[in-house]
């Protein structure tokens, strides 16, 4: 079960990895966004929040070999904390009228 845990938080935390890459390569190119200022705001917040979700993802993955369903549980908490995200940024994610 440990294994599976670490992997699966693992995987999780290279794919919130991925997304950050690509936020901080538009974040460097705001002339790729559809909505300059406010879309340059909105990634900036998304960059800060996604750093902090590569950091805890990579704490589950090795508290998942000593303490699976502790850290099982804490994946499942980062569901509610990008739902969170995205609530928190609802409005500025939004595309202008």
């Amino acid at each position: 079960a440990a294994t599976a845990v670490a992997f699966y938080a693992g995987f999780t935390g290279l794919i919130n990895a991925s997304l950050l890459l690509l936020a901080r390569y538009l974040h460097r190119r705001p002339s790729l966004l559809m909505d300059g200022v406010k879309g340059y705001a909105a990634l900036r917040a998304l960059v800060r929040w996604q750093w902090i979700g590569v950091m805890v993802y990579l704490a589950l993955t090795a508290l998942a070999l000593v303490v699976p369903r502790v850290a099982l549980a804490g994946t499942f908490v980062m569901w509610a904390f990008w739902a969170f995200v995205v609530a928190v940024s609802d409005e500025p994610l939004r595309p202008s009228p």
